[in-house]
């Protein structure tokens, strides 16, 4: 699906960290960078010890990875933005500007890029998993729903035969998926990076805050382990389901100058094809020709199907 990366490996150098937890921890995450150069953008909201701690390593990655010797001696790091989000939660809180000023101490720049942009970074991590997968069981969700947050996933995706070869996508990477809050809370603390909590995350108004204190005081590891164990072969299964859907994509759909799609009935053969590929299937040529960020679902979906 993403011909035109390669996954190479977030090795951060972090010289200035003594634990050896962390070090391996920042040898352990993984960033998607396409062959052409593109500005990564860094989802700073609200400046919490995940955000701060992607920042930290993202940053580290830039400053000592790939070409390091290019970028000395420069004031800021190239190619690396950060977008501070103030969901006006707290009108009192001056926050935004506070992470602001954390984030130029780190040499990331602060503008919100425009055009065509390449990586977006989101600090999703293995906790925001797991109640997201607690929360989808409650409403009765399908294996390829509990699998949770992809690692990637495009938006805003366009063909190019469709505008001259210039697409405008956007590739979201969450590469902290198996990393837990305790991490990255290490990870700020060994970094003497400050971080903001989010006193909203206290409100048991809302369903994921009331799940977040309930796995919270969880006692037994076991418990927490086996749940991510459970959530990595629902991702294993979406995997194995997208990689069908990709097949049967690259075989069977023509993409017309016009915006439609022509499918070949006589290859896919939905008969042959099992269910739950076929509706993803569907689901992701509907998306791609609707140009939606969010997959069509429910009876539309239904009755295209039947």
């Amino acid at each position: 699906m993403f011909d035109c990366c390669v996954v190479v490996p977030l090795i951060s150098k972090m010289n200035q960290l003594n634990s050896q937890s962390t070090k391996k921890l920042s040898q352990g995450v993984w960033l998607w960078q396409v062959s052409n150069p593109i500005i990564i953008l860094l989802w700073v909201s609200p400046g919490g010890p995940d955000s701060m701690a992607l920042c930290l390593l993202a940053a580290d990655w830039k400053t000592h990875g790939l070409n390091a010797a290019l970028r000395q001696n420069k004031d800021v790091i190239d190619g690396l933005l950060a977008i501070i989000v103030d969901h006006g939660l707290c009108p009192e809180s001056n926050e935004a500007e506070t992470v602001q000023h954390r984030i130029l101490n780190m040499n990331v720049r602060l503008p919100i890029a425009n055009g065509q942009m390449g990586l977006l970074l989101i600090a999703h991590h293995a906790d925001d998993q797991a109640e997201l997968f607690i929360l989808r069981l409650s409403r009765n969700s399908g294996v390829l729903g509990l699998a949770g947050m992809a690692l990637a996933t495009q938006l805003f995706a366009t063909h190019q035969s469709l505008d001259d070869g210039i697409s405008n996508s956007i590739l979201l990477v969450r590469p902290l998926l198996d990393f837990s809050k305790q991490d990255l809370y290490k990870i700020c603390e060994e970094g003497k990076q400050q971080w903001v909590e989010d006193p909203t995350n206290q409100n048991t108004i809302f369903a994921r805050n009331r799940i977040r204190m309930s796995l919270g005081n969880l006692s037994s590891c076991i418990f927490k382990s086996e749940l991510q164990a459970v959530i990595s072969a629902c991702r294993m299964t979406r995997v194995y389901v997208d990689q069908i859907c990709c097949s049967l994509m690259n075989q069977s759909v023509t993409v017309m100058p016009e915006g439609y799609a022509i499918i070949d009935l006589s290859i896919l053969n939905p008969s042959k094809v099992l269910d739950i590929c076929l509706s993803k299937f569907v689901t992701l040529l509907l998306q791609f020709i609707s140009q939606r960020q969010r997959p069509v679902r429910g009876n539309a979906q239904k009755l295209l199907l039947d």
